[in-house]
Order: structure tokens, then C-alpha cells, then sequence
């Protein structure tokens, strides 16, 4: 399926306390579907389906150490050590 509008919010589960639940909605045309999933299964696919994420998943990274270099909070070295870690993790590289 593929839709024009599509959101995924995380919340408190008011049915379990203390737990994460996430409100999916998407829409397409005049068809809307709204659903709730708890986080622990949104989580497992995630983990089951890492290849698909993990272009976002290294540029999110490397974005945050970029930023976390620019503030000053990383070093040269400890940037490119992460770097390099992140991608022998990632591709084997």
C-alpha cells in the first residue's frame, strides 16, 4: 500500500502504563486507516528489517557526531574513530 499521508507518533499506553504504544495513521485518497501497535513490536521490525534503515540510520549518526564535533564535545580523533567504527559496523567496512 502506499499512501499520500502516513505519521507514526509515539505515545504512553494508557492500557499499559509505563509502556510505549504508537498511533499510525495514513490516508490515501479518500481511504484513511488508523491503528495503534505497542513500541515492543515496532521495535522488532525495525530489528528484523535493519537493512532497509540503515542508510537513515548512518546519516542520523553522522550527523550527530558531526554536530556533537562542532560544539566541541567530540575530538578529530573521536570523530573519525566512530566514524570508521559505525561503518565496519554498518558495511563491513
Amino acid at each position: 500500500m502506499t499512501c499520500d499521508e502516513f505519521e507514526m507518533d509515539p505515545h504512553t499506553s494508557w492500557r499499559k502504563k509505563n509502556e510505549v504504544e504508537w498511533d499510525i495513521k495514513a490516508a490515501d485518497g479518500g481511504m484513511s486507516v488508523e491503528f495503534s501497535v505497542y513500541d515492543e513490536y515496532v521495535q522488532e521490525t525495525v530489528k528484523d528489517n535493519f537493512e532497509y534503515f540503515e542508510e537513515t540510520v548512518e546519516q542520523e549518526l553522522t550527523e550527530r557526531v558531526e554536530n556533537e564535533w562542532d560544539l566541541g564535545n567530540v575530538s578529530d580523533e573521536e570523530k573519525l574513530v566512530f566514524l570508521r567504527i559505525l561503518g565496519v559496523i554498518l558495511h563491513g567496512q
